[in-house]
């Protein structure tokens, strides 16, 4: 899950890029080293997926890990797995007054 709201605001256009590419590689970072042991257990390996510049690769490295995880355990009738779908991708924008002035 990804909190924007540990990213340190700058006015400064390329370290808020930064903070923010900082803030979403360390929710991956968190996310592998949490469910390593259901993503294959080796952890060097899993977070060698983040890639530190562009944050959407990482995006599209981890969905298609769960999905085979997902998959290949289905396949072996894995009851521990029972029940997760998948990868879901949802944004709320509850909080863009506070994201807005927090930017401001």
């Amino acid at each position: 899950m990804f909190d924007f709201s540990e990213i340190t605001a700058s006015l400064n256009i390329e370290e808020a890029t930064q903070n923010l590419i900082d803030g979403i590689n360390s929710s991956f970072t968190t996310f592998y080293k949490t469910y390593a042991s259901y993503l294959g257990g080796n952890i060097t390996d899993l977070l060698g997926q983040v890639n530190p510049q562009y944050p959407a690769d990482s995006l599209k490295n981890c969905t298609w890990l769960v999905r085979d995880v997902l998959s290949k355990a289905q396949d072996r009738g894995d009851k521990q797995l029972t029940g997760v779908q998948g990868v879901r991708i949802t944004c709320s924008l509850i909080n863009l007054p506070w994201l807005l002035t927090k930017f401001s």
